[in-house]
Parts: C-alpha cells; sequence; structure tokens
C-alpha cells in the first residue's frame, strides 16, 4: 500500500501547490475554516489530479496485490483471495489452459480500458499540444509505432482466445482456424468469473482509499501548514 505514497503525494502536492494564495489568503480573511477552505477550494481545483491518482491507484491495486496472493495463499481457500490478474497467471502457467487465460486477460483488458476512459474523460480533456507541423507527425508516428508494438500481445492473446485448446498449443497463426468461444463461456461458467472480480475491486478500493485520503491530507498539510520538522519530513517523502 505504501510502495507507492510517495509518487502519489508528489502528484497531489503539485496540484495543491497550484492553487493561488491569493484565494487562501482571502478566504482566511472571511474567517474561513481549514476544513470549508480544503472542501470547497482546494479540492474542486484539484479534481483532476485527484481523479488521475484515483484510476492510477485502482489500477496499481489491481496488480501490485499478484505478489501476497501468490506467495502466501495461491489464491485459496476456494478462489477466495484470489483476482483477476492472479486468474490469468494461474490458467496460463498453473493449468496451461491457454484459452481461458486469454479470454480471462482480454476481459481484464476491457476493465483497464474503461478507466482509461475515464482518466481521458476527466484529466485528459483539457490538455492541449502546440507543436510545430513536422514535428507532430513525427510525434505521432513514434506513438503509432509504440501502440502497434503494444497491441501486438494483445492481438495474440485475442487469437488465442477464440481457439481450441488443441490449436492453441499447436499453432502460432493469428488467424484461428475454428472460431470457439468455449474459452469465453469457460471463464463465465467454470471460473468465479463475478468472485475473483469483486475481490480485484474490494482490494483495490481499500488500496484506493488508503492512498487517495493519506496523499490528499499529506499534501494539504505540506502546503497550507508550517510546522517543525516539515523540510525532513519532505526529504524522507
Amino acid at each position: 500500500v505504501l510502495k507507492s505514497f510517495g509518487y502519489n503525494f508528489l502528484v497531489l502536492l503539485s496540484g495543491m501547490s497550484s492553487v493561488s494564495d491569493e484565494l487562501i489568503e482571502a478566504a482566511k480573511l472571511e474567517k474561513t475554516g481549514h476544513t470549508k477552505i480544503f472542501t470547497g477550494i482546494v479540492m474542486p481545483l484539484t479534481s483532476s489530479t485527484a481523479i488521475y491518482v484515483l484510476i492510477i491507484s485502482i489500477v496499481q491495486g489491481m496488480q501490485y496485490v499478484f505478489t501476497p496472493i501468490k506467495v502466501l495463499t495461491q489464491g485459496g481457500p476456494n478462489n477466495a483471495s484470489s483476482n483477476i490478474i492472479y486468474g490469468v497467471y494461474q490458467e496460463a502457467f498453473t493449468f496451461y489452459n491457454t484459452g481461458k487465460a486469454s479470454a480471462l486477460s482480454i476481459l481484464t483488458m476491457v476493465i483497464f480500458l474503461i478507466l482509461l476512459y475515464l482518466e481521458f474523460k476527466y484529466v485528459e480533456k483539457e490538455s492541449t499540444m502546440k507543436t510545430e507541423r513536422r514535428t507532430e507527425m513525427i510525434w505521432h508516428a513514434v506513438l503509432i509505432l509504440i501502440v502497434f508494438l503494444s497491441l501486438c500481445p494483445i492481438f495474440f492473446a485475442l487469437s488465442t482466445s477464440f481457439k481450441t485448446l488443441n490449436e492453441a498449443f499447436n499453432s502460432s497463426s493469428l488467424i484461428p482456424k475454428e472460431f470457439t468461444t468455449a474459452a469465453y463461456a469457460n471463464v463465465l461458467q467454470k471460473i468465479p468469473f463475478v468472485k475473483i472480480t469483486a475481490n480485484t475491486f474490494i482490494i483495490a478500493s481499500i488500496v484506493t482509499a488508503f492512498k487517495l485520503i493519506t496523499g490528499v491530507l499529506a499534501a494539504y498539510s505540506f502546503v497550507f501548514f508550517e510546522y517543525k520538522g516539515k523540510n525532513f519530513m519532505y526529504f524522507i517523502l
């Protein structure tokens, strides 16, 4: 949970530092309390930063819990401690069900795409880039190359998810000879997909809540309060 606290803290700190000092001082002159300043001024002005940290924390909460599950519980008892990421690993490298693992990974990717859409909708919509035409073309070409390289494993996973078990092990073709949705049916019927998805979001929610609350309060105290040891704590973080 504390692994990425420093990163979240610095992001929130930079967001809160951008709040106008004159606005805060004007609120204090009107004898507005710190709680009202925090909820009525600081949070609305840094909402995009908070949403970014929220989404990143959810994604990290889904990923970072893999190691404790692998080392301590292996998803047991009866998948009570499993999550989506560990489910993909277990199906692929423990049971060697490549089709089910690919299908589960595609469903996981859909969840991540939803989170990515929310980030672009609420965080990136105000971002603009003014560059020269030539520089912009080069930048777009690099992005297209990166996206293509990033999508290759996804194409392979998507193809494997529609193959039979025998073809998945004996054929490296990207186009399945026989299209089948059996892997997706198995994921929804034989794998407790709802349970491991719920576990994933429960763990991610707890991790996210802790990171967001501690990060916001720490950043707020660093920006708007003065106390002994502040510089030393900032150096440690």
